[in-house]
């Protein structure tokens, strides 16, 4: 039987989960909730399962041209929604996929591609008229077919963003996203909690995110729990905090 796009991720996550965290978790597919985490060892409460950098990071760029032309575009055509979730899903396209684009924008590489579209997103039958603008805008050259193919990738990317993001920075707003954070199953009884820290600040004058020296000097996520099907302590999270803070 062939495997379906879950199962495919599924091997990739716990290749994942093998290389970096020494298979303390593995991820397994639950027949009502999807791609799940699961603890292969005992943790106590409070202790700390794994930290992880931002997959992506994506800000407004005020001075940008490409993203001046992307919210006069946005305005022009009535876009659903705001232009940064465009711009996210822009930054998100590969150097292949930037080919022929008549704005410089900044692609991202294949395997960070890949981990972007295993997040949860339903898979689109077709490009919406938002992308299909985005598409005839900045790459006009393209071919009936190829902007077809570009276009429905860019509505994968734009709703990876609209599902799986963190607001990052309030000025300029900006959003990340997180690979292996993105399969910790929601729960309203939550035995872990998931923690998102922006340390960084972003540098509208320097044109990029600066260390603000606060703590840790990355954002970085703490998943800190037990794998058990009850809330944590209130105890923990302070225990939990303390560590944190003693670790800077």
């Amino acid at each position: 039987m062939a495997m379906d796009f879950d199962d495919k991720s599924i091997d990739y996550i716990n290749t994942y989960c093998r290389d970096t965290l020494a298979r303390s978790l593995r991820c397994d597919k639950d027949s009502s909730k999807g791609r799940i985490l699961v603890a292969e060892r005992t943790f106590r409460c409070g202790d700390r399962l794994f930290e992880e950098l931002p997959l992506h990071l994506v800000a407004e760029s005020p001075k940008d041209p490409a993203f001046v032309q992307l919210k006069r575009l946005s305005k022009l055509r009535g876009f659903v929604h705001a232009p940064l979730w465009y711009w996210a899903a822009l930054n998100s396209l590969s150097g292949a996929d930037c080919t022929g684009c008549s704005v410089k924008l900044t692609p991202v590489d294949a395997e960070k591609q890949q981990r972007l579209l295993m997040l949860f997103h339903p898979e689109p039958q077709a490009p919406s008229e938002d992308c299909k603008a985005i598409v005839n805008e900045f790459w006009s050259g393209l071919g009936p077919a190829a902007k077809a193919a570009l276009g429905l990738k860019l509505e994968s990317l734009l709703a990876v963003w609209l599902l799986n993001c963190f607001e990052h920075s309030e000025e300029p707003v900006g959003f990340s996203t997180f690979f292996l954070p993105a399969f910790v199953s929601h729960d309203c009884r939550p035995n872990c909690t998931l923690l998102a820290w922006p340390w960084d600040v972003f540098d509208s004058e320097g044109g990029g995110f600066r260390k603000s020296g606060i703590l840790r000097s990355k954002p970085f996520v703490d998943l800190i729990g037990v794998f058990e099907h009850r809330s944590m302590a209130q105890q923990a999270l302070w225990r939990a905090s303390g560590l944190r803070a003693a670790a800077a």
